[in-house]
């Protein structure tokens, strides 16, 4: 038998296999390469989110802030990228700022040579994540040399912002328009008081009771805590005024972010949110328990044990006098000349939470050193005789805290369960009065301490300063 002989068509086979087979390989490569791109691009995303939420939370509205922001984008993108073996990652030119989500994007440089009105609004964080270190964008390659096919754009854009800030949707008219002033002080030759928007720190206000221009103008307001003028919004919706619509807000003490300082009100701030006020002392309302704890310290300060003073009422008593309704804490001139008198019993709880501080025109905010107790008698004088002066108790030390801050039996008062500290801390928005139209601008927003809780048409509140510059952000988002 003949043996067979290979058919010619056989090597093709061969030929076919070879081209096969670098095919194969060719697409195993590029799939390969392709999930090493995603993989980066999912990286390198993650670091321009952190770095994004990051520097949105430092924003404050000041210079320093936009310093900060810078650094902590920097730590947030680095410490992530070292989690995934990169050594580089930041690049300053990759962060920018933005009064909105839509810019227009800042440089460094650029937003602190803002002026201070835009510079209060600066409040939104680009990243870039293209501007990162280059060696963060390469990866390695299976099927192609760099040279032979460009990467993609790695990581994209990363834009946070603020989503609510720490503001209550209870608003007061600031009693002056001056941010700051000096209150000369009786008896202390060349000391004078620092007053911001006409408070004075360490006096307890009843918040529903004083106006700058005197009887017969709104005393309170409620802040709609969800819209507001500039943001597109022409008239503000009834709805939002509804006690179910607010209480969650008067609960947790802080409203959606506003984009400029301008804010729909309505008169006057209703009783019927006395209870969400309340909770910050474990007292019963309609705040969600978990997420609304109360303060740390529910003790009530109906009178003050470091003075020797038992007031009738817990804040200063409110008078119609030179043209304003203001406590007598805040009347002017001399003992024994003032009318109505003031007397010892109507100053109300001082000291609880802040002590005022003297005028310095070469500080900042002219906050200087605080005063001692041994200045109580000049601060807070009476017109009924000086053996009825308020006096500070020897037995309360000057380096002690506030009260309200210092664990001491009589002065502090445990809530049952979890709590959290500062809760009682009011940040009230002041507006410039008068209001019309049911819009206002903001001025600046004053810390209140409630003192006791909120009845029977009175909402104690001790002055303790201003925030900062605006109102930090409580909650950043990412918009993109």
């Amino acid at each position: 038998m003949k043996p067979r002989m290979p058919a010619p068509q056989d090597g093709v086979y061969a030929v076919i296999f070879a081209v096969l087979l670098v095919l194969l390989l060719s697409l195993v490569g590029l799939a390969l390469d392709t999930g090493q791109v995603y993989a980066r691009h999912t990286y390198v995303k993650h670091y321009a989110d952190a770095a994004a939420l990051a520097a949105a939370q430092e924003l404050d509205g000041t210079v320093g802030g936009v310093g900060l922001a810078l650094s902590e984008a920097e730590s947030a993108a680095t410490r992530l990228a070292a989690l995934h073996g990169d050594e580089a990652v930041w690049n300053d030119a990759a962060l920018r700022f933005a009064t909105s989500a839509d810019g227009p994007w800042q440089t460094r440089a650029e937003a602190e040579a803002l002026a201070e009105d835009e510079l209060l609004r600066l409040r939104f964080a680009r990243v870039d994540a293209s501007e990162f270190a280059p060696e963060v964008m390469e990866i390695t390659r299976f099927f192609a040399p760099p040279e032979a096919v460009a990467l993609p754009k790695l990581g994209g854009i990363a834009i946070a912002g603020p989503t609510m800030m720490q503001m209550m949707p209870l608003a007061v008219c600031a009693m002056s328009e001056d941010r700051t002033s000096a209150r000369p002080v009786p008896g202390m030759a060349g000391t004078s008081e620092l007053v911001e928007y006409g408070f004075r720190r360490g006096v307890t206000y009843n918040l529903l009771d004083m106006h700058p221009a005197g009887v017969g103008g709104v005393q309170s307001f409620v802040v709609n805590p969800i819209e507001f003028p500039d943001a597109g919004a022409g008239t503000s919706d009834d709805a939002s005024f509804e006690h179910d619509a607010l209480a969650p807000f008067v609960c947790s003490g802080a409203i959606l972010q506003p984009k400029s300082n301008r804010v729909f009100v309505r008169s006057p701030f209703p009783a019927d949110l006395f209870p969400e006020l309340n909770s910050r002392f474990e007292l019963a309302s309609s705040c969600n328990p978990g997420g609304t704890l109360p303060d740390k310290n529910i003790k009530e300060y109906m009178d003050v044990s470091w003075l020797n003073n038992t007031p009738t009422v817990p804040y200063a008593a409110a008078r119609d006098f030179g043209g304003k309704r203001q406590t007598i804490a805040d009347i002017e001139g001399a003992a024994g000349t003032v009318t109505p008198q003031r007397t010892r019993d109507a100053y109300g709880a001082l000291w609880a939470y802040a002590r005022p501080v003297k005028y310095d025109a070469t500080a900042a905010g002219h906050a200087g050193d605080k005063f001692v107790r041994a200045d109580v008698t000049s601060l807070y004088p009476v017109d009924n005789g000086s053996t009825n002066n308020l006096v500070h108790n020897n037995s309360w030390s000057n380096s002690n805290p506030r009260a309200y801050l210092h664990r001491l039996a009589g002065n502090w008062v445990a809530p049952s369960g979890r709590a959290l500290p500062y809760r009682r801390i009011l940040n009230v928005p002041l507006l410039q009065c008068p209001v019309s139209d049911d819009e206002a601008t903001v001025l600046a927003i004053g810390k209140f301490m409630l003192t006791s809780r909120a009845e029977n048409g009175a909402i104690p509140g001790e002055f303790g300063g201003l925030l900062p510059a605006a109102a930090p952000a409580i909650m950043v988002r990412l918009y993109q």
